[in-house]
């Protein structure tokens, strides 16, 4: 048995190359990181080190980053992108037609190590033709043909003993065959005598091990360099790396078992070894050729590949044809629609108007905007509505085109008829939202109040340089309706749904560390439970989906050229294909985010029930703004529903105990300060320990406070700061720089000192933001909050009808105890409590439906039973002031 020690060097002279590596992305098997691999291989001065996880790439963006991070600081290493594939050689009927067991019993390892540039897209591409099958969903089964298309651009090693060569000599068979599976391979393969000891046999029992004696398996690697020495071809020693560090096994060990793995305890000393740990290893086949197997021929393959570029550095625009000129033409149209008097826009909407298509067309985002356009507008032809979210709502192109409800400009009064406009350009007011009715001096008419404040900056950067990241809230019943515009729109082949990697959770690595305990009938300590834990929570479990974000292939590529992509495993999507890589490393692909938002939803049934479309809530409306402050505008007493002295229940943004007790607190009077609240309520560092203080010593007002990541740059212009000043001091805040001592000295006293005008307390503030979220999302969040507390002021019986419809909808709750009133709901909520607990999450769900149904019924609406002829298959229905429940 080699002796391990603690921080382990590799003193070797001349070192050896590990082509043979699994990290955390080998599915609940790997342990240690890409980065990780990459470090130790670095630390033990090898000049390369080869990534080769079971069917996944995924590790590729990591590897390269590690590299990138070593070449910084003047150091190298060549990474070495390989695979250790499933392969299956083609049989007569098509691999689909196989049954998964035949699969798993026909299935065979080799290990692919990418050659070059073009291999790299090679690869892609079989794993994007490659089947995949319930029990190695994670881990692709390819055709040997497949392979054989793309061979020249690979180095095709014989794997591990679950290879066809290793399984062939431990299955017994003559000299021609094994020679003439040999033969097939670039390289052979062998490992540490120890790796071997438990060997699958993959003839009529591919479930079952079998283990075999050290000496048994000298004589299977002595016949693979035999055969090797007879064909003329090289033997590597490889360590069939799972994890790092010897003592490293035990995480392997609890993932094995939790996998049903009958032998998980006799897994193999699976650890990245030193050079000399590994020519010790095979000291039994003599100096010579130990050196041969474990040195010279792992060189001798690393040396046959070129340098490789694993993700796209360029950023390559996809075009929609004349999308510039379309562009330009909407907006100009829609401005002039609003603002244009004689033919003239006022210089800040032509200013504001011009700077951002400027930066827009310059920059190529022009088809952004326009398929953003497209969908909203094909959306609004069927029915539903579609709104910006995020940060894009900053942008006024998008205000103009429709998909955003945010208008970003300096607050002012329009008028809709003769478009007279007056600006208020000096910072005194937050929102045109809460500006006072006004007539227009010139025709009369009730003018219009509009405008946010929003500074093209937070969406595009101080010189435009920022790619506008467009994201869009989208009905979650319209979802196969958007994803079929897409396909439509561009075909299915140049469309994906970007995919994510999903790492194991904390509670689920405790599960493990549980069960491992369980099986083998002891406890792990304290401290090394902390350390399997972590360790544990980087090994991937699986790959999942992004909830919305789309990536479109520009002309003239296919995702080859960016990542492989996969089949996903669910009829429902139109779209059927993710991204292998997660998309946070597609950054040189346009993506488009389209998030399922309920809200939506439930408007689109409010104007079914009432004919009320969105656009007709009358915002400024002083009784909605009621239901933030206490219950008076539902007309009913406290007492009745459920002990609160608020009407925000049902209310998105405003609906939790956390924001009840902030709107208790703050006591919100109109639009400016619920948007206050609601920044507030989603920054890090802006409310706890910081407005919050400020609030209950009454010293000041929500107006004052640092709510979003816009603030404290209009506070700084305000008092006479320049805009570029204002603007780099606003990101440092909202980035959470200044709180985490990113600054100098000097440049900390220099802000110190521009913010004196607006007290010491402001910077004080500054100093403990960690995050702020943008004006724009909290602005349309706000909007649509509002419209809904307009349905439920003036239209009750449809409000709740609609709001049970969305949310409610296949509930666990049986929906029967709503038509028994306020006692049966009662006596139904603790006959509940005491099945479920009061604790679960089933009685949670249970009981936020009963509150709600509670405040329906406090409010004079009863719900009526279920009736063959007047309920909905799935909906509740408004009736005569009342609810029907539906037919379930």
């Amino acid at each position: 048995m080699t002796c391990y020690s603690a921080n382990r060097k590799d003193e070797a002279i001349e070192k050896r190359v590990e082509l043979h590596c699994h990290t955390n992305m080998s599915f609940k098997d790997g342990v240690a990181t890409a980065e990780e691999i990459i470090m130790q291989a670095h630390k033990f001065g090898h000049k390369a080190v080869a990534v080769t996880d079971h069917g996944s790439v995924r590790a590729y963006p990591e590897i390269a980053n590690a590299v990138e991070r070593l070449r910084r600081v003047g150091e190298n290493i060549k990474p070495i992108y390989g695979i250790e594939l499933y392969l299956i050689n083609d049989v007569d009927n098509d691999i689909s037609d196989l049954t998964e067991k035949e699969i798993i019993s026909k299935k065979t390892h080799l290990v692919v190590l990418v050659k070059n540039q073009a291999g790299l897209k090679s690869l892609y591409k079989i794993m994007s033709e490659a089947e995949y099958f319930l029990k190695w969903n994670e881990a692709p089964v390819i055709k040997r043909s497949a392979l054989d298309e793309y061979r020249k651009d690979f180095i095709v090693g014989s794997a591990c003993e679950y290879g066809e060569l290793y399984q062939a000599i431990v299955a017994g068979k003559s000299d021609t065959e094994i020679s003439r599976i040999a033969s097939y391979y670039d390289y052979l393969e062998i490992h540490p005598l120890e790796n071997n000891k438990l060997i699958i046999k993959t003839s009529d029992e591919p479930d079952v091990l079998e283990q075999y004696s050290i000496d048994v398996i000298y004589n299977f690697n002595r016949k693979v360099i035999e055969i090797a020495d007879r064909l003329g071809k090289p033997v590597v020693a490889t360590g069939n790396v799972h994890f790092i560090e010897p003592e490293d096994s035990l995480v392997r060990k609890i993932l094995m078992a939790n996998q049903g793995y009958a032998f998980f305890e006799e897994q193999a000393p699976l650890y990245f070894r030193t050079t000399d740990e590994m020519l010790m290893e095979f000291s039994y086949l003599g100096k010579d050729k130990a050196y041969e197997i474990v040195v010279k021929n792992t060189n001798l393959i690393s040396d046959m590949v070129e340098e490789i570029l694993p993700l796209q550095e360029e950023y390559y625009p996809f075009a929609i044809k004349n999308a510039d000129k379309d562009l330009e033409k909407l907006c100009k149209k829609k401005a002039n629609e609003l603002y244009s008097t004689d033919g003239l826009l006022p210089h800040i909407v032509k200013e504001r108007l011009d700077t951002e298509l400027h930066h827009i067309i310059y920059n190529d985002f022009s088809s952004h905007y326009m398929i953003a356009y497209l969908v909203v507008k094909h959306l609004k032809e069927q029915g539903y509505y579609a709104f910006a979210r995020g940060v894009s709502g900053a942008s006024f192109v998008a205000y103009l085109l429709e998909f955003s409800d945010v208008n970003p400009l300096e607050p002012h009064y329009l008028c809709p008829e003769c478009h007279h406009t007056e600006f208020i350009d000096d910072y005194s007011v937050y929102s045109g939202f809460d500006l006072p009715h006004k007539t227009c001096p010139e025709c009369n008419c009730a003018m219009k109040s509009d405008g946010h404040n929003i500074p093209y900056e937070m969406l595009m950067g101080f010189h435009g340089e920022k790619e506008p990241a467009i994201d869009l809230n989208i009905p979650a019943s319209a979802r196969d309706k958007v994803e079929t515009f897409f396909i439509n729109f561009f075909g299915k082949e140049r469309v994906a749904h970007a995919g994510t990697v999903c790492p194991t959770s904390p509670l689920t690595a405790e599960g493990y560390i549980r069960n491992y305990e369980e099986l083998i009938g002891t406890t792990i300590t304290h401290d090394r439970r902390e350390y399997i834990t972590r360790k544990l929570c980087k090994a991937h479990k699986g790959s999942g989906l992004h909830p919305g974000k789309l990536l479109i292939l520009p002309e003239g590529k296919d995702f080859s050229d960016f990542t492989p992509c996969c089949l996903i495993n669910n009829i429902n999507y139109p779209i059927p294909q993710k991204t292998a890589f997660d998309f946070k490393h597609l950054y040189s692909m346009m993506n488009l985010d389209l998030l399922d938002y309920t809200v939506l939803d439930n408007l689109k049934l409010l104007e079914e029930y009432t004919g009320k479309t969105p656009f007709d809530v009358d915002i400024k409306d002083p009784e909605i703004y009621k239901l933030f402050r206490n219950e008076s505008a539902l007309g009913v007493a406290v007492e009745d529903i459920g002990g609160t002295s608020l009407g925000t229940l049902c209310l998105p943004e405003f609906n939790s105990n956390f924001m009840r007790e902030m709107l208790i607190k703050t006591q919100p009077k109109n639009f400016t300060d619920l948007v206050k609240i609601n920044g507030l309520a989603h920054g890090t560092g802006v409310w706890e320990n910081n407005a919050e203080d400020l609030i209950d010593s009454k010293r000041h007002t929500l107006r004052e406070l640092i709510a979003v990541r816009s603030d404290v740059m209009l506070d700084l212009m305000k008092n006479g700061i320049d805009k570029a000043t204002a603007y780099r001091f606003n990101e440092i805040v909202r980035k959470g720089f200044l709180s985490k001592s990113r600054l100098s000295d000097e440049e900390i006293e220099k802000f110190k000192e521009i913010t004196k005008p607006l007290g010491d307390w402001y910077f004080d503030c500054c100093l403990k933001i960690r995050y702020m979220f943008p004006k724009a999302h909290v602005v349309a969040c706000v909007i649509n909050a509002l419209r809904l507390a307009w349905f439920k002021v003036y239209y009750p019986a449809e409000f709740y009808a609609a709001y049970f419809s969305v949310y409610f909808k296949g509930s666990e709750f049986n929906i029967n105890v709503l038509s028994n009133g306020l006692d049966g709901i009662d006596r139904y909520l603790n006959k509940m409590k005491n099945i479920k607990g009061e604790e679960s999450v089933g009685y949670r769900n249970i009981y936020d439906a009963m509150t709600v149904a509670k405040e329906c019924i406090a409010r004079g609406i009863n719900f009526l039973p279920s009736d063959i002829e007047k309920s909905d298959l799935d909906n509740y229905i408004p009736e005569d002031g009342n609810i029907r429940i539906p037919l379930q």
